[in-house]
């Protein structure tokens, strides 16, 4: 059986070559269907050498036959607003890769080993290169919403079939509080990218499409990341404002539903902290905690296992390590100092920033990507597009979300929060290019 789903991946990446060079946008497709592992039903790494070849090194396949077969438009790079933040990115990630072997903690086989997940901010390139036209780019939108609505449908499917179906999906799974299951589909931010993009489509009238918001802020709530839910409520009227957007009554409202709701769960807690209203705290105000103090909920947990890096830290806390492989000399040093096998650290953006690039890196990092919205905002003020200005905004909320999470989770460094934010940022830069062409060839 593993002989004949070998064969079928092989053919599709077949097809998928030879597709990529037809068709742009099959290069996102076939990126995202691999990602997805084929929408939870087929592993393609069930063949694949753990730890050396991974989905990684699928994704950069693909990548590097879409910039080949666009090598010539490789001057267009120039030309995008955010130019100058994602070379930076790219110092980021050399910067990481040859730390190591210079102070010798790693070779360059276990430095480029590690550095996989930072790899993938490449994919911009991937994008805005073999992308070109405005139909592609509807296309990718199009292909971008589906994976988001379907990871959407997939959460809440799961909690209505009561847990029936997983034992039919390759995605890990347990049970969360109450009567709820958590599922762990890879790159699940695309439910975010869905969720801002039927937002502001709402909230700048380009679309009614209340439903499809609906599924995907349902499908945000089942991902039981309760930091990015309340990111998200937080982003969505603090981009509008800064934007130049009036805050209309449709946000005052969620906004104000949102505070409201957070009262009555304080005042109920009080006055019966045995209650079932203690659900909501686990789902809701221990989000709140988390992102405040970096305490409580499921940091509890993550708590001794920051600690054991911190003080590992101290041996260079200005600097980093660069990326460590838990094989590298470095890595197996400091696996007996900690728990876990990876220096890394996945449920801590800030830590795991700081071990790779230190506090002068993460200083820099997180002005970087503030340097990015400010971009995107200037954007959004500069078209008449509405439909540009829908993804612009949603770009920018997404950044925002990831610094906002930092402290709990680590979207800004690993690939499951790397891959979508990329893959748009490329999008609207392609898209802006193509609108200010378009306006001033009107204007003229």
């Amino acid at each position: 059986m593993s002989f004949l789903v070998f064969v079928f991946i092989c053919s599709c990446v077949v097809i998928g070559i030879v597709s990529i060079y037809f068709s742009r946008p099959t290069i996102l497709l076939f990126i995202l269907i691999l990602s997805s592992q084929f929408l939870g039903f087929v592993d393609p790494m069930s063949f694949a050498v753990k730890g050396v070849f991974d989905i990684h090194s699928f994704i950069l396949f693909f990548i590097v036959v879409s910039i080949i077969i666009s090598i010539r438009n490789l001057k267009d790079i120039r030309m995008s607003k955010l130019k100058t933040p994602i070379l930076i990115l790219v110092f980021f990630y050399f910067y990481g890769v040859l730390y190591p072997v210079i102070n010798g903690y790693s070779t360059l086989f276990y430095s480029l080993k590690s550095s996989k997940e930072f790899l993938m901010i490449f994919i911009y390139f991937s994008i805005i290169l073999s992308i070109r036209s405005q139909k592609d780019i509807d296309k990718c939108w199009k292909i971008i919403l589906f994976f988001g609505l379907y990871y959407s449908a997939l959460e809440l499917f799961v909690q209505v079939g009561r847990g029936s179906f997983v034992k039919y999906l390759v995605y890990d799974s347990r049970p969360e509080d109450f009567i709820f299951i958590k599922i762990y589909p890879p790159f699940w931010p695309f439910i975010m990218v869905a969720l801002f993009y039927y937002s502001y489509s709402l909230l700048l009238k380009v679309s009614r499409q209340r439903l499809l918001f609906i599924l995907s802020f349902l499908g945000l709530g089942l991902t039981f990341f309760r930091s990015y839910l309340l990111a998200f409520l937080f982003a969505v009227p603090a981009v509008m404002v800064l934007s130049g957007r009036k805050i209309s009554s449709l946000v005052v409202g969620g906004v104000g539903a949102a505070f409201l709701l957070f009262i009555v769960i304080i005042v109920f807690s009080y006055l019966s902290p045995n209650s079932k209203i203690d659900l909501i705290d686990k789902m809701l105000l221990s989000g709140v905690q988390e992102i405040t103090s970096q305490s409580g909920g499921a940091l509890k947990g993550r708590e001794v296992f920051t600690k054991q890096r911190l003080e590992i830290l101290e041996d260079n806390p200005i600097f980093g390590f660069g990326f460590i492989d838990k094989e590298s000399s470095f890595g197996l040093n400091a696996r007996k100092h900690i728990y876990g096998d990876l220096l890394g650290f996945v449920d801590n953006g800030s830590v795991d920033v700081r071990m790779k690039f230190g506090w002068l890196g993460m200083i820099i990092l997180y002005l970087n990507f503030i340097f990015m919205i400010g971009i995107l905002i200037k954007q959004v003020k500069n078209i008449r597009a509405e439909k540009l200005q829908v993804r612009l905004l949603a770009s920018a909320s997404l950044i925002l979300v990831y610094l906002i999470v930092q402290p709990v989770h680590a979207p800004l460094s690993n690939s499951f929060g790397i891959i979508p934010l990329f893959i748009i940022l490329a999008l609207v830069q392609r898209e802006y290019l193509l609108v200010k062409q378009d306006e001033l060839s009107i204007n003229d």
